[in-house]
């Protein structure tokens, strides 16, 4: 089964949410809008090893206290194995679908918060909500794991019995996990059995009681063996070994003469025999192996010394002790408890936090196949906090790409399904997924927390609304589709930052782009403080696309268009002009030319430089006499008053030679009254806009 849909109410600062989940989910947001709460919350709720009363909410936690806390978490496709452990009335059969609901209020007189959590098979009005509560044993097949932001790989290694390695390792090697007198009762139990299985079966009369008698030679071995009880441990080995050599030709023999079921279990029995003979074999030579190291620890001539000296000075405060100084004092079982693991050579608890990083992923999906494989479940969910911790770039997109190949393959070779739901802060790990995988948290009016999910069916929604009565032209479909699926893709790949945006500005040039956050600076209003994405849309054409797909995102936009394509497009929102041609006049007409020509040198050097100021002395008469690019500037900086033939001659090179970087040197360059008016006003407005609220997306 996998999350279809996620309803939380009056719950820290989701008023009413709803989210629906696809099988791989990306969910994004600025700081403090819910993400850790929305994956806690479910985990809290679905943790197998652990009562949803253990769910901890106070009174802050509500938004409204005379009403209930309410989270709903919808399942669909569920397999025969997830029904198998449900009871029928809580499964609609005709959905395939069923609803995890937990309720916590506040009672009045008591003051106490009441909690409750029930498994529904659907959300209409039920009288009896008592017959659907949940079990410990239903909530194991609610698979969901959260790995949280903070990934610590010595808690996953060496956490002792929690960690997620040690607990691999019990499921791979149970049987050298236990103590040896442990596994060794667990014989015991084993022999009893087979006994019982063989009693009253003529056949096997005389090898049930060989199998008693090697069963009580193996109850009197010590609790701790030398070579002697190694010996005797070889012998009742031996002895069974031939007891099963035995036994199967016997069973398929009388084959007739015994039930099915009473086969099986003889055979069961006696390979678990053998099989942990095998192991308490192991185990012995283990145990003796320690005791022989320990003897040449106790042997060395520095620990006679130390247990002289150590036995003396006790003795003055605690006589006739009989005190031993032990070391390696350890059990066979203990040295399991105790793995490292190395990359080249050297310890990972050494290694960079990325790696350790990774690794804890790597091994909690380990350890989750290994649940699933013991409990036969066929879905898991797994929630990952900020994977792009302590990961540079490249390995953070790397990361997705790994993420989605396991998620393939444990569905092709294991038939297992894994629902990933990640929350992240990364543009980078956002600039590798569809976008129907993206789920998107921002903030209302109010300030609560609502989801907009990007639908499969995005592109088919807008062009409907792009082409509106001449949506049924498939030629034309066809061709804008094309367009804005090119246009979704730009912002995937070049401006998945817009994401995390409080508001975006859409402008059509690149130099535009290098110079406006730059002037934001200027005016002391940084993109970055502010929360502000520039957009290049590359051309006046494709601004509409820019702009129906952020009003899709939910996130808020102005655009600016050069007022040489002065084209209104219906339906966006706040619009700006340049109050000139485009930006290059706009800049000429109000930065100081020997500012533009400086920005040419520091990007094009002198010898380009000299072309430029050839050809301004050519346009301008007064500057014939002038020498070389230096004294051209300094003429310039004596008269500021803009020059025509100056002015067309820098437009020229501008928008000849236009890009980012020219862009950002002549933002840099500007003072507050040198930036053109028109995209003050952008920027001012921009930042009430987002104070005020009053700009949707």
């Amino acid at each position: 089964m996998q999350i279809d849909e996620i309803i939380i109410r009056n719950y820290k600062n989701f008023k009413d949410l709803t989210i629906n989940l696809a099988n791989f989910n990306l969910i994004v947001g600025e700081n403090n809008i819910g993400k850790t709460n929305l994956v806690s919350a479910i985990k809290d709720i679905l943790d197998p090893n652990r009562s949803y009363g253990k769910f901890r909410i106070d009174e802050d936690d509500f938004i409204d206290i005379r009403n209930p806390v309410e989270i709903i978490i919808s399942f669909k496709n569920l397999t025969d194995i997830d029904k198998e452990n449900l009871e029928p009335e809580m499964i609609n059969p005709t959905e395939n679908t069923t609803f995890v609901r937990f309720t916590a209020s506040l009672d009045e007189n008591s003051k106490i918060i009441k909690k409750d959590l029930v498994v529904l098979p659907s959300l209409d009005n039920i009288a009896d909500t008592s017959v659907y509560n949940i079990s410990f044993e239903m909530k194991r097949h609610f698979q969901y794991y959260l790995i949280p932001a903070i990934r610590n790989a010595r808690d996953a290694i060496t956490s002792k019995r929690s960690g997620d390695l040690n607990k691999i390792i019990e499921m791979f090697l149970p049987n050298f996990q236990i103590s040896i007198n442990t596994l060794k009762l667990k014989l015991i139990a084993e022999f009893t059995l087979l006994v019982d299985e063989l009693d009253g079966v003529e056949q096997f009369i005389e090898l049930r009681d060989t199998i008693n008698a090697e069963s009580l030679r193996f109850q009197e071995l010590p609790s701790k063996f030398t070579e002697d009880e190694k010996d005797i441990f070889i012998s009742i080995f031996n002895n069974f070994k031939a007891v099963k050599v035995t036994i199967d030709p016997l069973l398929t023999t009388n084959v007739d003469d015994l039930p099915d079921g009473k086969i099986q279990g003889i055979k069961s029995t006696n390979n678990n025999l053998i099989e942990k003979l095998g192991i308490f074999k192991k185990r012995i030579e283990n145990h003796l192996l320690l005791n022989k190291l320990r003897a040449i620890f106790d042997d060395l001539d520095g620990k006679r010394k130390l247990d002289r000296e150590f036995k003396g000075m006790i003795d003055l405060f605690m006589p006739s002790m009989n005190l031993v100084l032990s070391f390696l004092s350890i059990n066979d079982n203990e040295l399991f408890k105790d793995v490292n693991i190395e990359i080249d050579s050297f310890s990972l608890l050494d290694q960079g936090t990325g790696h350790q990083s990774y690794f804890v992923i790597a091994l909690k999906l380990l350890r989750i196949k290994s649940i699933l494989d013991e409990i036969n479940a066929k879905s898991v969910i797994l929630a990952i906090e900020e994977p792009e911790a302590h990961l540079h770039p490249h390995l953070q997109r790397q990361l997705i790409e790994n993420l989605k190949k396991i998620q393939r393959q444990f569905k092709l070779n294991n038939q297992i399904n894994i629902q990933f739901i990640i929350t992240t802060h990364s543009s980078n790990i956002i600039s590798k997924i569809k976008h129907d995988e993206l789920r998107i948290l921002r903030r209302d009016q109010g300030g609560f927390t609502i989801s907009k999910e990007v639908s499969e069916n995005m592109f088919e929604t807008l062009i409907d609304l792009i082409l509106g009565p001449n949506r049924n032209d498939q030629e034309l479909r066809k061709k804008k589709k094309r367009s804005l699926i090119n246009v979704s893709d730009k912002i995937f790949t070049f401006y998945p930052e817009v994401f995390f945006s409080k508001l975006a500005i859409i402008g059509e040039g690149e130099t535009e782009e290098g110079a406006i956050p730059m002037f934001a600076k200027t005016v002391n209003k940084s993109f970055d403080r502010i929360g502000i994405s520039y957009i290049n849309a590359g051309s006046d054409g494709t601004i509409d696309f820019y702009a129906r797909l952020l009003k899709y995102f939910s996130i808020p936009y102005l655009y600016i268009k050069d007022r040489d394509k002065n084209r209104i497009i219906t339906g966006l929102p706040q619009e700006y002009i340049t109050d000139r041609k485009g930006f290059e006049e706009e800049v000429i007409d109000t930065l100081p030319s020997y500012k533009i020509l400086e920005a040419f040198i520091e990007l094009f050097g002198d010898t380009y430089l000299e072309n430029i100021c050839n050809e301004i002395k050519d346009k301008e008469p007064s500057l014939v006499i002038v020498g070389g690019v230096d004294e051209v500037l300094e003429a310039l900086k004596s008269n500021p008053i803009p020059i025509p033939s100056i002015k067309t001659v820098l437009k020229k090179y501008m928008k000849k030679r236009k890009g980012l970087m020219l862009g950002r040197l002549i933002g840099k360059k500007c003072e507050i009254n040198e930036i053109p008016d028109v995209y003050k006003r952008v920027i001012i407005n921009a930042e009430s806009y987002i104070e005020d609220g009053s700009l949707n997306g």
